[in-house]
């Protein structure tokens, strides 16, 4: 009996595309190979979410919003995160941060 891999369509919104890009520039300035590895791990990691979205964890500090478990969190690149929703059967990429920086705001 084969099992059925249900497969999900990622979108990365346009303001996700440029915080990943801004963040690999500032990298890219102390060390253009980190760079490329974090842009690698940024692709890697989006592109593994069309397989199973669901295994990342809800973003904690998002209960407290009117729309609690929304938003999705994934870790790359040891200091970097990504937030997204599931709709369906496509992931919404909207958020690229530095854990290291404050983004509590985006809240």
């Amino acid at each position: 009996m084969e099992s059925e891999v249900k497969t999900h369509k990622v979108i990365i919104s346009a303001p996700a595309w440029e915080q990943a890009i801004e963040h690999a520039r500032y990298l890219a300035r102390i060390n253009p190979d980190a760079a490329d590895k974090l842009v690698e791990a940024f692709l890697a990691a989006t592109g593994s979410l069309a397989a199973m979205p669901q295994r990342c964890s809800w973003l904690a500090q998002a209960q407290d919003l009117a729309a609690p478990q929304k938003y999705r969190k994934m870790l790359f690149s040891s200091h970097y995160l990504a937030l997204f929703e599931i709709r369906e059967d496509v992931v919404y990429i909207t958020v690229v941060v530095d854990c290291r920086q404050e983004y509590e705001w985006l809240l």
